[in-house]
């Protein structure tokens, strides 16, 4: 972001600062323009996740609800969400927390938590990813080659992995899905991705299908 690659956007940081942080308010719009000028500066190719890649880097080869197992108690070891302390500090009534407790009330600093079998750090939770995929109400006719849904409402687009304010259900490899209109900021969230993903961005959020 300090190289000015999001058309010299500057996004707010909430006042939790940058350093380790993950990015926020960048739009889905914003994050290609990032990875568009990654690909030129570097030589390597940047871009979103198709909801397929996405969905295969965060299971990791496992077939359970997160990369860590199908329970939530471990979720303080490997993401930042919604738990016992977020319930003490910011109580949201409709939200059930995580059966553990750790003292990270806003997003935690990159690669605070244990990676998956990949690898990758906070594929659920701290930050919600823009994926590359347009909006669509089913998977019939999706692409069956693991590329972005092209066909369905491109003004709608879909995010993946849950914040540090979703409870356990949002933070799940099959997650629901977030939508929001490809130059939103305030609210919505973003990710690029070289091979597998590089976090840029996200923050909690209120555009959930």
């Amino acid at each position: 972001m300090s190289g000015r690659g999001c058309d010299g956007h500057e996004p707010n940081d909430r006042g939790w600062g940058w350093g380790r942080q993950p990015v926020s308010n960048v739009s889905w719009n914003d994050a290609w323009r990032c990875a568009d000028w990654l690909t030129e500066r570097t030589g390597e190719e940047y871009r979103l996740l198709s909801e397929a890649e996405w969905e295969y880097m965060a299971r990791a080869g496992t077939q359970t609800t997160r990369y860590w197992g199908d329970g939530s108690g471990d979720q303080c070891r490997y993401a930042n969400g919604y738990d016992a302390f977020g319930l003490a500090d910011y109580p949201i009534p409709y939200m059930d927390p995580a059966g553990c407790r750790e003292r990270q009330p806003t997003t935690a600093p990159v690669a605070t938590y244990r990676p998956n079998a990949f690898g990758l750090h906070d594929v659920l939770g701290n930050v919600e990813e823009w994926i590359d995929d347009c909006w669509s109400e089913s998977y019939e006719g999706a692409p069956l080659d693991g590329g972005p849904w092209r066909d369905g409402d491109c003004t709608r687009r879909m995010s993946r992995g849950g914040s540090s304010h979703d409870s356990p259900d949002g933070l799940r490899a099959a997650g629901e899905h977030g939508t929001c209109h490809p130059i939103a900021r305030s609210g919505c969230y973003s990710v690029l991705s070289q091979v597998l993903p590089y976090k840029l961005d996200a923050g909690p959020h209120n555009c959930r299908r």
